[in-house]
């Protein structure tokens, strides 16, 4: 994850570049457009380049800075992360789209330990549960 601020007209990547991860506008604002046409502006706490998570496919738009600070590269840490928690690839994304939704970049940074936590207490009340019935029935 690299922290990366960009001046108007500065592009962020380019349609048909390979993606690598998502991108979360900080602060700013980033024009994204495809063959000329604009398809969105986005804003504080706004994300794009989400289809970089899901496959490795070919950027679909370009992205282009009005003025703007960004996180970049939003799944090669996180990924890393969640295998050193024993969390699939998906829970990290999904928990760090969700965490960063809700509790802004906060949300971001503590969303694959509060998952693997989140993960660890579930898992040993299911055991817990599951012990227990095994020991009531006679």
């Amino acid at each position: 994850m690299h922290l990366r601020d960009f001046n108007a007209g500065e592009v962020i990547f380019t349609q048909g570049g390979q993606g690598a991860g998502a991108i979360l506008v900080l602060n700013g604002e980033v024009r994204v457009s495809a063959d000329k046409t604009e398809l969105a502006r986005l804003r504080d706490g706004d994300f794009f380049g989400e289809i970089a998570l899901a496959a490795s496919e070919k950027r679909t738009a370009d992205a282009t800075a009005t003025s703007a600070q960004v996180f970049d590269n939003l799944v090669v840490i996180p990924s890393v992360a969640a295998n050193a928690v024993n969390l699939h690839p998906v829970q990290a994304i999904l928990g760090i789209i969700i965490f960063g939704s809700l509790f802004g970049t906060v949300g971001i940074i503590v969303a694959v330990p509060a998952i693997a936590a989140g993960k660890i207490v579930f898992k040993n009340i299911y055991t817990d549960i599951a012990n227990a019935s095994l020991k009531a029935t006679p």
